[in-house]
């Protein structure tokens, strides 16, 4: 029997994210085990090239941010994160809302509180709160453990965020009934996010004898509640600013995934909540 042509093209395009999926996760989780400039390196890739991402959805309402500013002061911010630099971090936050401000005064007053607003909030956003990885790769030269259990902590958190939104996509597409948030992602639903926020809870207690050692089974558990919530959470805002503009993708960078916001939206707000929460609870 023939295959139709709507079978074929579905195929096709699990086929290649399967292969997108093969060929780009060992050299994210290859790097964040090896950390250092090797991880700083593809940190670096995935902010810049989502914060262009950002940029362009931007402006395609109409906004006309200034993106070089954003990017440079972005580096400052990665770099921050890779040295737990504080200073530098603010510092690189500071000089992109004096010189945005700058420029603007030379475009002239109208739509300004729309372009500054959108320049500032990208670099914040996608640069800052993705960078936490790299916090989180540091973490053991402050704290005074083995570099290597960093490591194995992201690497940890990688595959509880992806188990979650594998059981979120699965049941919710299967059993989802109530919608989450229908006008921002309307295939999203409440069966699939508590799916998803037990899947987390599972994988994390599941990976804690290998990834995450050191840290007890109620530590676990919270690392699992915070992927289920924020993970999901951060998923949702991405696809707040993709509803805005009227696109499904952020873009096409990556064959079969979409773009790079798509691909690593989970741990805009993830990544965050694992650095403090180690942080503040585990290792104050």
């Amino acid at each position: 029997m023939a295959m139709s042509s709507d079978s074929w093209v579905k195929k096709s395009k699990l086929g290649t994210r399967v292969l997108v999926a093969v060929v780009l996760g060992p050299v994210v989780l290859g790097s964040a085990y090896i950390g250092r400039l090797p991880f700083v390196a593809v940190v670096s890739i995935i902010v810049l090239a989502a914060l262009v991402e950002y940029y362009a959805l931007t402006r395609r309402q109409g906004a006309r941010p200034f993106e070089a500013v954003g990017i440079l002061t972005s580096l400052g911010i990665i770099w921050g994160c890779y040295r737990t630099d504080w200073a530098l971090v603010g510092g690189s936050l500071a000089v992109l809302v004096g010189l945005a401000a700058l420029a603007q005064v030379f475009r002239g007053p109208e739509g300004s509180i729309e372009h500054l607003a959108t320049t500032v909030f990208g670099p914040a956003y996608v640069s800052l709160l993705f960078s936490h990885l790299l916090l989180v790769r540091e973490l053991p030269l402050r704290v005074g453990l083995p570099y290597r259990n960093a490591g194995l902590w992201i690497v940890g958190l990688i595959l509880v965020v992806w188990i979650c939104d594998t059981g979120a996509f699965f049941v919710g597409a299967s059993f989802g009934r109530r919608k989450l948030a229908p006008t921002v992602s309307p295939n999203k639903t409440w069966e699939g996010a508590i799916a998803g926020f037990v899947c987390g809870e599972l994988a994390a207690l599941a990976l804690r004898p290998l990834f995450f050692p050191a840290l007890g089974v109620r530590e676990a558990l919270c690392i699992g509640a915070i992927v289920g919530v924020l993970g999901q959470a951060s998923d949702l805002t991405e696809s707040l600013l993709k509803r805005d503009v009227g696109v499904k993708d952020s873009s096409q960078l990556i064959p079969g995934h979409g773009g790079m916001l798509d691909r690593f939206d989970s741990f805009f707000l993830a990544a965050p909540g694992f650095y403090w929460f180690l942080r503040i609870v585990v290792f104050r």
